[in-house]
């Protein structure tokens, strides 16, 4: 479902054939010309030169000189949403890649110390802009409970929630905030009883609108067995004879059944016409008979 989100999402994706240069907060300043704020020296390839400063370090950004590399980190490190993240993250590395052969636009990734991918963004070079900037931030305490309680109340004031489960004081229940996909979750449990609900909360208004609610157990359930019979498939697509079967059927399809026990029955067809049928075992990986 939809809702508030970050401006970009995904996971650290690259950019286009330009060169890469990793800069690290957490290296000892240099001498350089410029007073900028203590930041950043160049990590990776031989020949990368620091850029050091020498006043102390407060916000971990910098008006860097040099290459076009070390502008483009210290003018994404600089924009206040990527700042503010970076911050918190003593020790944080940046890596800079041109997204063609112009280096007017770049790509910036940021990781922390321990190189757990923080964010990224877009530079423009020419113009100093920084977009497409995808920088999640963990919540101070205070707003974690803000919205929590905010939660809670929507729940305890919900005829749908109230519907499902009935006696709120019946079941054990947690609240999270998961800062890459910009929701929250609410989890309820009573015996074997579970149910999660997502919520969104409004950045501007604070208005919360529920967005999805279901049972992680069936939802597990349903992913388990769809990977199982991805797997007999594709044991069943390694079974001798095959090729011979299918050759000069372009559209054939399939038809798994659960046998149980690891045990399953794939047959392969076209045209309303079984070519080839197998019988396979997924937990030992053996195809047991097939023709």
């Amino acid at each position: 479902g939809g809702g508030v989100g970050a401006e970009r999402g995904g996971g650290g994706g690259g950019g286009g054939g330009g060169e890469e240069t990793a800069v690290s907060s957490s290296e000892p300043s240099m001498n350089n010309s410029m007073a900028a704020p203590q930041m950043n020296s160049m990590m990776g390839e031989p020949g990368m030169q620091a850029v050091g400063a020498e006043r102390p370090l407060t916000r971990q950004i910098a008006q860097a000189s040099g290459t076009k590399e070390e502008q483009v980190i210290a003018l994404a490190a600089a924009h206040p949403p990527i700042a503010e993240v970076l911050a918190t993250y003593p020790g944080w590395v940046a890596y800079a890649y041109a997204d063609d052969e112009t280096e007017v636009t770049w790509y910036v990734e940021f990781h922390s110390a321990e190189d757990e991918w923080l964010g990224d963004c877009h530079v423009n070079l020419d113009t100093g802009e920084v977009y497409d900037v995808y920088m999640p931030r963990d919540l101070t305490d205070e707003e974690f409970q803000a919205g929590r309680e905010k939660i809670e109340a929507y729940m305890h004031n919900s005829p749908e929630a109230a519907a499902l489960l009935g006696d709120f004081s019946l079941w054990d229940h947690d609240v999270w905030y998961d800062k890459w996909a910009d929701n929250w979750h609410a989890w309820y449990s009573y015996g074997l009883d579970t149910w999660e609900f997502v919520f969104y909360i409004d950045s501007d208004s604070g208005s919360v609108w529920l967005d999805d609610y279901y049972d992680p157990n069936v939802l597990q359930g349903d992913e388990e067995a769809a990977w199982n019979r991805e797997q007999a498939v594709e044991l069943a697509y390694q079974a001798p004879g095959i090729d011979v079967a299918l050759d000069g059927y372009d559209n054939w399809y399939t038809y798994a059944s659960d046998q149980g026990e690891g045990l399953w029955t794939v047959e392969f067809a076209a045209d309303d016409q079984l070519l080839f049928s197998a019988l396979v075992d997924i937990v030992n990986w053996q195809v047991i008979e097939g023709g």
